[in-house]
């Protein structure tokens, strides 16, 4: 009978996988490219880099370019959350790429990494040509934590009332909170119901901790930066994390270019609707 991490790398052999790494990064090997668009894609809590292999590789077979990057403490990166203090630290290896790279990006943020590309748009918003906030955070100031009207603090009392996550305190329980944690019982229900159910079975192993920080510490945004860099909304119509309700209210409060629905996605359309996900992806990049 096999192991638990013999069946992890089995199915990870059976699946379309180019490649793993804290940058993922895959160029087209087609003889005619249909685009020079590059995507940038951006993990949520818990996730990493990983999660992104199925969409990573569509696009590569499309003829784009994608990056897929953990950010620090996230998928293979060794950084202990608990160290991980502040938004910008967090976002950190999105900045370092930023910093690097020569080309527009697209930017992709999947449900927390809503946080991180926002904050890149406020800190390169000449290198960003448009952003995608697939059921995602999507903060007006930066700060709406701060507001217990906000949507992001009604979905955070949402995530408290639910047990959804639990709370880290590694300096003591007189201290802030360090970082956070799905209880893995539930994520089948929260993040993957209607995701095939060895995806479940894969991500309990690749699940990790999350810096509190990165969810809860305000960092500013403005209209002249972040505010400059057209931006698109994804809707996941069968999302359990952020409900659809929650989901229009980040688009109410913070108007974007246009809105597309994965009506029949879960939280996570990476692997529930991989390829009407690349779809949209298309469609944004020719707009």
């Amino acid at each position: 009978m096999l192991g638990l991490p013999s069946m992890v790398v089995l199915m990870l052999l059976a699946t379309p996988l180019s490649g793993m790494a804290t940058n993922v990064e895959f160029s087209s090997k087609t003889s005619e490219q249909n685009s020079t668009a590059h995507f940038v894609l951006i993990h949520g809590a818990g996730h990493g880099a990983w999660c992104w292999y199925e969409v990573v590789t569509i696009l590569e077979k499309a003829g784009y370019k994608a990056t897929a990057l953990d950010c620090l403490s996230a998928g293979i990166d060794n950084t202990n959350p608990d160290n991980v203090t502040s938004a910008e630290q967090y976002s950190k290896p999105l900045i370092d790429f930023l910093t690097n790279v020569t080309d527009k990006v697209i930017l992709v943020g999947h449900s927390l990494g809503g946080n991180p590309i926002s904050y890149a748009m406020e800190v390169y918003p000449e290198k960003v040509s448009k952003s995608v906030f697939v059921s995602a955070l999507m903060q007006v100031n930066g700060s709406d934590i701060s507001d217990p009207n906000s949507t992001f603090s009604k979905l955070n009392a949402r995530n408290s009332e639910h047990n959804n996550y639990s709370v880290i305190y590694a300096n003591g329980l007189q201290a802030q909170p360090t970082s956070f944690v799905v209880d893995k019982s539930l994520v089948s229900n929260l993040y993957y119901n209607e995701s095939p159910p060895s995806v479940t079975t894969l991500a309990k192993t690749l699940l990790k901790a999350t810096p509190f920080q990165a969810a809860f510490d305000p960092f500013n945004l403005t209209s002249s930066r972040f505010g400059s860099v057209r931006r698109f909304y994804i809707k996941a119509g069968k999302d359990n994390c952020i409900p659809v309700s929650l989901q229009q209210e980040f688009i109410d409060r913070n108007p974007v270019e246009k809105v597309f629905t994965i009506e029949e996605s879960d939280h996570s359309p990476f692997f529930s609707h991989p390829r009407q996900l690349v779809r949209y992806l298309e469609i944004i990049a020719k707009l």
